[in-house]
């Protein structure tokens, strides 16, 4: 309708998915209400606003310093050495773009297993979700990789007509950083069962101020290639510190279960 009447923009596009999102809401609460029976324990407006605030503060932090190591390159090398330079890596990233996407799909998908594992078995199941949700994680990033990393050079040339061909020996980075990136997702599914995003917000804030501060002076000297670096250091930093953070959560909760029980 929008586009048959001359509507149709970036604009109306936001706003038409916006209610639609408002109206499925309204149906949903409405079916809820009729079904769910009231109770007096029930926490008030004022603290479920409160809950939410307290929780969506540091996942809104986190998915904003997730953006940093994958995009502040971009103009940092079109300032050191030329947009020609920002645009082989944008040409690598295309490749890694799917993935990104597809983990942060499946990622939201992968947290009810994670809940329903922790509340089972509390702390003591933190260590085997987290290596069940590491692995679904990667299980579908690693075989993409594999074959992108065997015909990499027709790829390439079948994508680009033969451009570009100069920075083909940096896809095995790229695929790392990636890799890493999927797999960051599984620690970080725990945290936030948990109710930990803060400690999500810790690891991609280090990550990525590691990653800057040292990709700074490296992608001065290497360009591109100091770039691509500087992303795949991010992304396992960001995995590495994920998995310290998550078990020194679990380890606490452990020593404060004892604890109540001694």
């Amino acid at each position: 309708m929008l586009y048959r009447h001359n509507y149709l923009s970036p604009l109306s596009s936001f706003l038409l998915m916006g209610v639609g999102s408002l109206l499925t809401s309204a149906v949903l609460l409405t079916y809820l209400g009729l079904r769910l029976s009231s109770s007096e324990t029930a926490p008030s407006l004022l603290d479920i606003w409160r809950r939410h605030w307290r929780y969506g503060r540091w996942a809104i932090g986190a998915n904003v310093m997730m953006w940093v190591p994958l995009n502040v390159f971009y103009p940092l090398l079109s300032s050191l050495s030329g947009l020609a330079a920002a645009g082989e890596l944008k040409a690598l990233m295309n490749f890694a773009s799917p993935m990104y996407q597809t983990s942060a799909a499946l990622s939201p998908l992968m947290l009810p297993h994670a809940a329903r594992v922790l509340e089972k078995r509390s702390h003591r199941g933190a260590s085997s979700v987290l290596w069940q949700q590491t692995l679904l994680s990667v299980s579908y990033s690693v075989p993409y990789w594999v074959v992108l990393l065997l015909f990499q050079r027709p790829i390439f040339r079948m994508i680009y007509s033969g451009r570009y061909t100069e920075v083909v020996y940096l896809m095995p980075i790229i695929a790392l950083a990636c890799v890493f990136g999927s797999a960051f997702f599984g620690p970080a599914n725990v945290l936030r069962v948990m109710e930990s995003p803060r400690l999500v917000f810790a690891a991609v804030s280090i990550s990525s101020c590691v990653a800057v501060a040292i990709g700074i002076p490296i992608t001065w000297a290497w360009g591109v290639r100091g770039a691509a670096w500087s992303m795949a250091l991010s992304e396992v930093l960001a995995f590495v510190v994920a998995v310290v953070l998550l078990r020194r959560k679990a380890r606490k909760l452990s020593e404060a279960a004892l604890s109540v029980t001694a």
